[in-house]
């Protein structure tokens, strides 16, 4: 598995989120193939007030008159968990493939994966309407409407990489895989075990004793020589001093060498 080297701070020993769901699922997937997944979602997260995002099927072609205000076409524009509300429609299945909490783990943010299969393509069509006051009622779309630009997402399965919690979800990478009997455990064992999913420990040693070296697992800041196969004394990261570039002082009495990081 690749180490990765963390940003190391004063009370901060973190690698960057983002960078580890977007190296991991460039190597899952077709990462440019995901873009037109990761595009129609964007579409219905970033749609304004007077915009409503449409599902179809990908062969369906409709003229302006089918987008008139009380329309039976689907919408999809919950924009705060917009792969549940994909489901719903019934264009798409969900399964949680991995969650990596950030507090068992020295990744900076929340990572979630899942795997979105999509058994016929559809398209995200995006509606913007003309409103005008109703009396009580707040306003009402008037009559017509101007199509504006359309996302057509092929079939496949489709691996999405979020990260923040559910209050703040943001999709960083979208992998697209061929066929869509992927199984859940499977993706599971091939994202985890990706080189570049390395989040849960870490390493460091002393650049002027090669004794000096410690390890430490699931987010702890309790590094442990004896993990390391040595006999340096254990430290708290929160008693380290001195940090400068990604370092700090060598917590071991005496020594005047500098500890790094790595986390894998």
């Amino acid at each position: 598995m690749t180490s990765q080297t963390p940003t190391v701070d004063q009370y901060s020993l973190t690698v960057d989120a983002d960078d580890v769901v977007r190296e991991t699922l460039s190597n899952v997937g077709d990462t440019e193939r995901g873009q037109a997944f990761e595009d129609a979602m964007s579409a219905v997260r970033c749609a304004d007030s007077r915009t409503t995002t449409f599902i179809l099927p990908a062969s369906v072609n409709l003229d302006l008159d089918s987008y008139a205000p009380d329309n039976d076409l689907t919408e999809i524009n919950d924009w705060r968990n917009v792969l549940t509300s994909l489901e719903d429609s019934g264009f798409a299945k969900l399964a949680r493939v991995l969650t990596e909490d950030s507090d068992g783990s020295y990744a900076s943010d929340d990572i979630t994966v899942t795997a979105v299969t999509v058994p016929e393509g559809f398209k995200v069509v995006e509606v913007r309407y003309d409103y005008a006051p109703m009396f009580g009622l707040g306003r009402i779309p008037v009559t017509g409407g101007t199509v504006g630009e359309t996302w057509e997402v092929p079939a496949g399965t489709y691996i999405v990489g979020e990260t923040g919690n559910y209050a703040r979800m943001d999709t960083v990478a979208v992998a697209y895989l061929e066929g869509t009997d992927h199984d859940a455990e499977d993706l599971f064992f091939t994202v985890a075990e990706n080189e570049e999913f390395g989040v849960s420990r870490a390493s460091s040693g002393c650049d002027a004793d090669e004794t000096h070296q410690w390890e430490a697992e699931g987010g702890s800041w309790r590094f442990r020589g004896e993990y390391a196969g040595g006999e340096a004394p254990d430290y708290d990261f929160d008693d380290a001093e001195d940090f400068s570039d990604d370092t700090h002082a060598c917590p071991v009495e005496g020594c005047t060498g500098r500890v790094g990081y790595t986390v894998y």
